[in-house]
């Protein structure tokens, strides 16, 4: 017995020691690093590897084909393993935490310094990318390139960077059409000016002809910050939750500049008329934005906008759910501000990355296979693209309307015995294949192709709808590619983030007076933001070395 007690006090001692390491693996002692000479690496190609991979993406079969086109392309075998996306980050984390570590695997921007600090993963010299992946390294520096810095620790570089390339066209509105013609409106408004006057004939002029004042011009979603009334702050040429650079070249924060005020102005005036419909501060977009929009208590909805929204065969798109109220729908185009701004909040290019686990520093060749096998996606087309879509007149072939080539499509066919179809989105993800409306993002890999080759898998009216309203000169991104790239600061991030909402709803609604944004511009400052101001800008700083080094023309704003 008298053993006992002091067993349970050593179990009550290590075992929050025990769990804050797990828990935190950023606190742990640092381990030295494995060195390699990567400059006297060379890999045979004629000699099999073979590797493990995990990613996020849905379970699809084991023999699925773009795994047999990635071991033909690479000389590789590959043990895959796939995690449910919204299952990856914890389960990630936990196999990382018993020790039980991918070859190969995805991370988030947040985890590749702590694991790299814990010496988890394997460094990747940028020399390396350039050298055996230009031509990824190329498309990265055009679309991504504030993503490099992330993929660093202690100067060295852990991540391949990964791109989603279509994130950076934004979004758009919706308007009722058939209300904008009940009001005489004729053509769809492009200013700031043209859409509050709609909004105001949509509240005062009866659009849905029922005799009742009870129309309004649209509600808001106070909870997803990067979709509050983005497209009116981008109007002023400003994101509220984003940081940019002011008209001086300056590392500033979007919320506290003087143009998020004059944007606050315009929608407290268009709640005081009666524009915003008074439950705007509970609704969630793809809830009751999206019901008053579609049962016609609404005539324009934020952020809704895209091809498939318009899509007639699908009885789920707005365009249906519209039609069968008798009503018609439009895309809005972003309103042009005073001073001819106008964009919406888009999350950018760079997602995450790919990371590679120490262990393959005692075969570091396969890392440098890997990257070869990248450029050879890269460089070929139709390896890439039998890789996403698989193989033309098995998987997929062209749609064709009369002589109109209008883009891929699934076909029917067989696996193991059983009749599949590859046009399905669910077989598709099962058998690992790209979606037709996003064949530039690969499920599995990191290659892709520019839009000037993506495009012609496309439907074409897409791609028109695309360049049309939601061109990606009208995209703003933050200046970090995400506003909470600093881990250290991200609780000030957070408290300060929640703050400005509620500041903002009370100037908006007239709890709050329009001057009293100058005082909460003060309080931000002295209650962390300027420290958090202060290490954004710093990072920022040391993007700009990296960009010298991986020979980025221009820094992007």
């Amino acid at each position: 017995m008298k053993y006992v007690i002091p067993a349970i006090m050593v179990t009550l001692i290590l075992a929050p020691t025990i769990w804050f390491l797990t828990v935190y693996p950023d606190k742990a002692q640092k381990v030295p690093r494995t060195y390699v000479e990567w400059n006297q690496l060379v890999d045979d190609d004629s000699q099999v590897l073979e590797y493990e991979i995990t990613v996020p993406t849905r379970h699809f079969e084991k023999e699925a084909y773009p795994i047999k086109v990635l071991e033909r392309v690479g000389n590789i075998k590959v043990n895959f393993n796939s995690i449910e996306p919204s299952e990856y980050a914890r389960k990630k984390d936990l196999m990382l935490a018993t020790g039980n570590v991918p070859e190969i695997f995805d991370m988030e921007a947040m985890g590749v310094a702590r694991y790299a600090k814990q010496n988890v993963l394997a460094p990747v010299p940028l020399n390396m990318l350039k050298k055996y992946c230009p031509s990824y390294v190329k498309l990265v520096n055009k679309y991504a390139p504030y993503i490099w810095l992330g993929g660093t620790y202690e100067g060295e570089n852990f991540g391949i960077p990964l791109l989603w390339i279509s994130s950076q066209f934004p979004r758009t509105g919706v308007w009722r059409k058939d209300w904008l013609e009940n009001v005489e409106i004729y053509e769809v408004p492009e200013t700031l000016d043209e859409m509050e006057e709609a909004f105001r004939r949509f509240r005062e002029e009866d659009p849905d002809g029922n005799g009742k004042k009870d129309t309004y011009a649209l509600s808001g979603d106070m909870e997803n910050w990067y979709a509050l009334f983005t497209e009116v702050f981008g109007a002023y040429g400003v994101m509220p939750f984003n940081w940019m650079l002011n008209e001086e070249d300056e590392f500033v924060y979007g919320g506290v500049q003087p143009e998020a005020k004059l944007a606050l102005k315009r929608l407290r005036s268009w709640f005081e008329k009666g524009y915003l419909h008074p439950e705007f501060q509970t609704d969630k977009w793809y809830r009751e934005v999206n019901q008053k929009f579609t049962s016609g208590k609404v005539g324009y909805v934020n952020y809704m906008a895209s091809y498939e929204s318009f899509d007639p065969n699908n009885p789920q798109s707005n365009y249906n759910k519209i039609k069968a109220n008798g009503g018609e729908i439009i895309p809005a185009i972003l309103p042009k501000g005073p001073n001819g701004d106008r964009g919406h909040r888009v999350w950018g290019a760079g997602v995450s990355y790919k990371v590679f686990s120490k262990k393959l520093l005692e075969k570091p060749e396969k890392i440098i296979r890997y990257l070869k096998v990248i450029e050879r996606f890269m460089s070929n087309e139709q390896d890439y693209i039998e890789f996403v879509l698989g193989k033309q007149g098995v998987h997929w072939d062209w749609r064709m309307e009369g002589e109109n080539n209008m883009g891929a499509m699934g076909l029917k066919g067989t696996f193991d015995d059983e009749e599949v179809d590859y046009d399905l989105l669910e077989t598709r993800n099962r058998h690992g294949l790209g979606q037709f409306i996003f064949v530039e993002r690969a499920n599995l890999h990191v290659a892709y192709l520019d839009f000037d080759q993506s495009d012609k898998y496309l439907n074409p009216n897409k791609v028109k709808f695309r360049n049309t309203y939601t061109p990606k000169e009208w995209g703003i991104q933050d200046l970090l590619g995400k506003p909470n790239m600093v881990s250290k600061t991200n609780s000030i991030l957070t408290r300060l983030r929640q703050k400005q909402i509620r500041v903002y709803v009370e100037i908006i609604i007239g709890q709050s007076s329009l001057d009293e944004f100058d005082d909460f511009v003060k309080e931000w400052y002295e209650e962390g933001g300027q420290e958090l101001l202060d290490a954004s800008r710093d990072y920022y700083n040391d993007y700009k070395e990296i960009a010298e080094q991986m020979q980025i023309e221009e820094v992007t704003k």
